[in-house]
């Protein structure tokens, strides 16, 4: 089992739990790959999830393979509260969550409450200034400032 059969996996159950697909492999900053890609993006009337699959391999043990599985699980949390603050200012209006799945058990590793705006901007500020220390392109800045204003969405619900 590898991350994409996760990817399909939690898609098919979604789906039959009557969640929308809107896209896969979406990139938060539209345009910016370095920014993130987050796996899925469902949507369920005003309900809009931002979905994380990663595949963690359990098979191995001893200390050092504890210690990645637990980096690895720490930063699909990261992720999934970073995309599902860049999906609430792609969607102002819908009620935004998170939601990161692990393989191959596919169970769920964590549920983010709902994003506020003013949240996912502070979050998405922070998580800018640690990981570009201000060092945003140009081009990317100017998106992301529309992001943040409400004005700019590629997604027409």
């Amino acid at each position: 089992m590898t991350e994409e059969d996760t990817v399909k996996y939690v898609l098919e159950v979604m789906e039959r739990r009557g969640w929308s697909f809107v896209e896969q492999e979406w990139e938060v900053v539209p345009g910016f790959p370095q920014f993130g890609i987050g796996d899925l993006l469902m949507k369920r009337g005003n309900l809009i999830r931002a979905v994380e699959c990663k595949w963690i391999d359990s098979s191995k043990s001893g200390r050092n393979a504890c210690t990645k599985r637990t980096q690895k699980r720490k930063k699909v949390k990261d992720q999934t509260l970073l995309y599902a603050a860049f999906a609430k200012l792609h969607f102002p209006i819908m009620d935004v969550k998170g939601v990161a799945f692990i393989g191959p058990e596919n169970k769920i590793l964590c549920k983010t409450t709902s994003v506020t705006v003013s949240g996912a901007r502070k979050y998405i500020q922070a998580f800018l200034t640690k990981k570009h220390g201000g060092g945003i392109p140009r081009k990317a800045y100017g998106i992301l400032r529309e992001l943040s204003d409400g004005e700019y969405s590629k997604y027409k619900l």
